[in-house]
């Protein structure tokens, strides 16, 4: 074989070497845009479900706040009845 002939194998190999590793950083480029797609999918749900979440709780806090106040006033009137009934108390005692 001539110089002339290993040469040009040489250079039709490393083509088709280029060529290959083309092909598969394409196809790697592709597997990872799928993967990022799935991703975002991901996250778009997640979104939507925090969102859907966040606004049924926020629909329902003043109700959870309007009872949570309730109790506080109901506790404050037997506090205030209790000091009232024990003042009273007191002053049949002293009569």
């Amino acid at each position: 074989m001539s110089t002339e002939t290993l040469t040009t194998i040489l250079i039709v190999l490393l083509s088709v070497n280029f060529v290959l590793w083309i092909i598969f950083l394409i196809f790697l480029l592709v597997q990872i845009r799928k993967v990022f797609n799935a991703v975002h999918e991901i996250l778009g749900n997640i979104n939507e479900f925090s969102s859907s979440f966040m606004s049924k709780a926020l629909s329902v806090l003043p109700l959870v706040f309007g009872v949570l106040k309730s109790f506080k006033a109901v506790k404050s009137i037997t506090t205030l009845s209790d000091a009232f009934d024990s003042d009273s108390k007191k002053e049949k005692k002293d009569d």
